[in-house]
């Protein structure tokens, strides 16, 4: 095979769908720094003395940053994907480089308030990334869009898990910097059709690299609950024999209680079962609610409505974390140390001691299993909650799932087309207008 074929043959490959899979897949493993937060807010808390609720309230601007994606959603639909994934990769340099000049102190210490600012920017630019890999997979392979949908985001997972295991083997000393890196991918439209009209998306792909600590990650326990979340495991029995995904998606929230609540009573051996059943629960449930919004709203506006379904996290984040896990988890700490220093008081200065004022923030810490016990408590019925609404979903829309709504997408796909029908010459900017008529047509 000469130069010229060889040739030939990458251009093909380049062009086609397939290729912007891989690159989608570089994509989403590079992007995700809100999945390791566990790793670097330690560091967040100690050097600038935060207390529990605090870290918990910056915890919440990363979720409002991570998952509010409106703004993605709706330049996604005006704007080809690579300025939707070049604008996130400008929002990730900036928001995790001025958290990392903070905590390794090379600037003035900045006030609460600014670091929720910079962790929200930071984290806002992951759903850039998501909006311009998954929306465009989705809307390429619209009749396995579970399967698209489970494995991009199991790869986000995964990657984190290898960011973890690549801080805790680093020294104790060694400072990890951020680093971006810019993927530059561009996949242009076939001259020829072969099977879908839909089937090619100009992609120029742009991510950074999230940024870690300096610090140790985190205990063995804690990476098994990584693990477990970084699992996005995905059945297409919804195509194969109709199982409505709502009732996929109220069983994924029962094995979330179950884990629940072997965490909240603490017993022998429940950490790794429930690291499981929390993690397999996690992975599986934005691949199931996204499949389920793009098959009942369909894929015309999937970029907006994607965005829209992950918009809630937010408000259930700053409740159960701010609100109700970092307030009992200082409550209880403080009760711990009163508990201590009364039961070795000996005069009456300790007794006098035990009722000081409580101790700063930066010293502030719980240990055993009381610290999140009515958090987890709270948790499970707050999920049985979510899952008798799930439950509700699943009688409204039984016999929609009856039906064989993939067919008109089958249709479309054997459907013979003609080489006259592509245009011969697309400029840049058509090319996403020309992908969205497309989809209006079978969507």
């Amino acid at each position: 095979m000469d130069l010229k074929q060889v040739s030939v043959v990458a251009s093909k490959v380049a062009r086609g769908r397939w290729f912007v899979v891989f690159i989608c897949f570089l994509i989403m493993s590079l992007a995700g720094g809100t999945y390791i937060f566990g790793i670097y807010s330690e560091a967040i808390k100690t050097v600038l003395g935060y207390d529990q609720e605090t870290l918990t309230t910056l915890g919440f601007f990363k979720d409002l940053g991570g998952n509010v994606g409106i703004v993605s959603g709706l330049i996604n639909e005006i704007a080809p994907p690579w300025v939707v994934l070049g604008i996130g990769a400008i929002m990730n340099i900036t928001g995790y480089l001025m958290i990392w000049l903070s905590v390794t102190q090379r600037i003035a210490q900045p006030k609460p308030w600014q670091m929720y600012l910079y962790i929200c920017i930071g984290a806002n630019s992951q759903t850039f990334a998501n909006t311009g890999a998954l929306v465009t997979c989705v809307k390429n392979f619209p009749q396995s869009r579970g399967s698209v949908l489970g494995i991009l985001k199991g790869f986000v997972e995964l990657a984190n898990m290898r960011k973890q295991n690549l801080v805790s083997a680093a020294p104790p000393d060694m400072e990890i910097t951020m680093a971006a890196m810019k993927l530059s991918a561009k996949v242009k439209p076939n001259r020829k059709r072969t099977r879908r009209a839909h089937k090619i998306s100009e992609i120029p792909a742009w991510k950074s690299v999230q940024g870690a600590s300096k610090r140790r990650a985190t205990s063995p326990s804690h990476k098994l609950l990584a693990c477990g979340c970084g699992i996005s495991v995905r059945i297409p029995v919804g195509e194969i024999y109709k199982f409505p995904r709502p009732l996929m998606f109220t069983i994924v929230l029962l094995i979330g209680c179950i884990g629940h609540v072997f965490i909240a009573f603490a017993l022998p051996g429940s950490l790794y079962v429930a690291s499981i059943a929390i993690g397999l629960s996690f992975g599986a449930q934005w691949p199931v609610l996204l499949a389920i919004i793009s098959e009942l709203f369909g894929l015309k506006h999937y970029a907006t409505l994607f965005n829209f379904g992950a918009a809630a996290s937010p408000l259930g984040s700053y409740i159960l974390s701010v609100k109700v896990a970092g307030a009992l988890y200082d409550k209880e700490a403080r009760k711990q140390q009163q508990n201590l220093v009364s039961a070795s008081s000996t005069s009456r200065i300790l007794l006098q001691a035990a009722q000081a004022p409580a101790p700063s923030h930066s010293k502030l810490t719980c240990t055993g299993q009381d610290c999140f016990r009515l958090t987890f408590i709270i948790m499970t019925a707050v999920s049985l909650f979510g899952a008798l609404i799930s439950g509700i979903l699943v009688i409204r829309t039984r016999n929609f799932y009856r039906s064989d709504i993939y067919a008109r997408f089958r249709a479309e796909a054997e459907k013979p087309v003609d080489d006259k029908d592509m245009p011969r010459n697309i400029a840049n900017g058509d090319i996403q207008k020309q992908n969205k008529l497309n989809v209006e047509s079978i969507a």
